[in-house]
C-alpha cells in the first residue's frame, strides 16, 4: 500500500493482529510490539508495558493467541475485538494452553511514523478487558 492509497481500516486492523499472533508464536517481538500502545491498559490498570520485557517474554514463552471472532466493530478511529481467546504458552519448560471467555481489544488510531520520516497514524492496541475469572485461570497452579 502507498501513502496515496491507504488500504481500508479493517484490512490494516487483520492484517497487524494476524502479523502479531504469528510472531508472537515465533517468538518474534517486533510486530507486537509495534501493535501495543505506549498507554496501554489491563482491566483498567495501566501496563506500562517495556517494549524490552514484552519482548523477553514473547522469546522464552512464544505465546500464541487465538482470537475466535478477529473481526473488529469499527467506529471511527476506534474498533473493538471481541471473542473468546485462547492463550497457549511456555512456562517454566512445559506448554500449558488456558481459553478466555469475551475478551475485549481495543484499538485506536495513534500518531507514528512511517519509515522514521513521515507521520502516520497506526492502529495501536490501547486496552485489553479480561473476565476476572480467566485472569484467576492465568494465574492458578500450572500455568
Amino acid at each position: 500500500a502507498s501513502l496515496l492509497n491507504p488500504p481500508a481500516d479493517r484490512t490494516l486492523i487483520a492484517e497487524a493482529v494476524a502479523a502479531a499472533v504469528k510472531d508472537s508464536r515465533d517468538g518474534k517481538p517486533g510486530s507486537v510490539v509495534d501493535l501495543i500502545s505506549k498507554n496501554l491498559v489491563i482491566n483498567d490498570q495501566t501496563a506500562q508495558g517495556d517494549p524490552r520485557q514484552v519482548s523477553e517474554f514473547i522469546r522464552k514463552a512464544r505465546p500464541d493467541v487465538k482470537i475466535e471472532r478477529p473481526d473488529p466493530t469499527i467506529t471511527g478511529d476506534e474498533a473493538r475485538i471481541v471473542s473468546p481467546v485462547t492463550l497457549e504458552a511456555s512456562f517454566l519448560g512445559q506448554r500449558m494452553e488456558r481459553r478466555m471467555g469475551e475478551v475485549t481489544l481495543v484499538l485506536r488510531k495513534e500518531e507514528d511514523r512511517e519509515w522514521l520520516l513521515f507521520p502516520r497514524k497506526n492502529w495501536k492496541l490501547v486496552e485489553v478487558r479480561v473476565p476476572e475469572t480467566s485472569i484467576a485461570d492465568l494465574v492458578s497452579p500450572g500455568f
